[in-house]
């Protein structure tokens, strides 16, 4: 399947959901509030005031242009991300963003200290749990992490990455319960592995998460894809990136020398079982970095980074339970 080149350029801005450094917007089923579309916005920023999670939420179905945006606090006000620990449900709620259409990207990501919202190191992905309306109110997103160095040398929010799970109200989506369920800055706990977990899946049984390793030099495997049980809470890598930093045609996927641990990312996984007709097949992106050449170029027919010439690779993956 060959992408339209022509629609490269073409900006389709929402300014309802507001201006962040977002990866992505994942709107809720149906059936998690019937009558409603709440969308969980993930805000992947590193800066002074950190990266938030956010709610768009509106009476009307379908409706992208009148509902209110909300961020996300915990109803104490602490901000701190690193004091929240597993084991604890924390209780939370979104409070409103006035004026939001009107602000810029940078006024949105300062409300975070008048609102007292969470201030997290860069909250890259997110998804809910299916199955059910109920399972389509549980609500998990990835940290990836952000060195303890500049505005992180407090060491307020995450370095090596977590996982939480939002479960918000039945009758409110606004309020919840807040928790880490994967704590990469826990050297010593299950997720010690962790190096800057940075996508998700999530099916009914599990979460497959996928790491983007920040490079600060102390990684010792390259990045992995892992599965997540649900109701055991066991974390298994059960994907590595292979660089074949020691294949023959080592130099074609590692431009410029040999490929550091984590070079290459995982960006990227979903459930395509009732689109292929296959149970149990997932799509997963790759992002090779150190795999280069010309004949990459421009291919996207894109306009901002013209000189990018990296190769990436869409695989399918079949076999892993939901």
């Amino acid at each position: 399947m060959n992408a339209d080149a022509q629609q490269a350029a073409i900006s389709r801005e929402v300014p309802a959901l507001g201006r962040w450094s977002a990866e992505n917007a994942l709107p809720l089923p149906k059936t998690a509030y019937p009558g409603k579309t709440a969308i969980v916005i993930g805000d992947d920023d590193s800066d002074v005031n950190g990266g938030q999670v956010a709610l768009y939420l509106t009476n009307t179905v379908g409706d992208l242009e009148n509902g209110a945006l909300h961020m996300l606090k915990r109803t104490d006000g602490n901000q701190r991300e690193m004091d929240m620990t597993t084991g604890v449900k924390y209780d939370v709620e979104f409070v409103k963003i006035d004026n939001h259409k009107t602000l810029t990207g940078a006024q949105i990501n300062g409300k975070v200290n008048e609102l007292k919202a969470i201030k997290f190191g860069r909250v890259e992905d997110v998804d809910y749990r299916k199955g059910s309306g109920a399972n389509g109110r549980e609500v998990f997103f990835t940290v990836t992490g952000q060195n303890n160095t500049g505005v992180n040398a407090d060491y307020s929010r995450s370095k090596y990455g977590r996982i939480y799970r939002l479960t918000l109200d039945a009758a409110d989506p606004t309020k919840g319960k807040l928790e880490v369920v994967l704590n990469g800055d826990d050297r010593t706990g299950p997720a010690n592995m962790f190096q800057d977990p940075d996508n998700i899946c999530v099916t009914t049984n599990y979460a497959y998460i996928m790491e983007d390793p920040n490079e600060y030099g102390d990684e010792k495997h390259d990045a992995y894809v892992y599965q997540y049980e649900l109701s055991s809470g066991k974390l298994t890598p059960i994907l590595v990136l292979d660089h074949r930093r020691t294949e023959a045609d080592a130099a074609k996927y590692n431009v410029g020398g040999v490929s550091k641990f984590g070079s290459w990312e995982s960006s990227g996984m979903i459930d395509v079982s009732d689109v292929t007709g296959r149970p149990n097949t997932f799509m997963l992106g790759i992002q090779a970095h150190t795999w280069r050449g010309d004949k990459y170029l421009g291919v996207d027919g894109g306009s901002v980074r013209k000189a990018e010439n990296q190769a990436s690779q869409l695989i399918l993956i079949e076999g892993l339970p939901r």
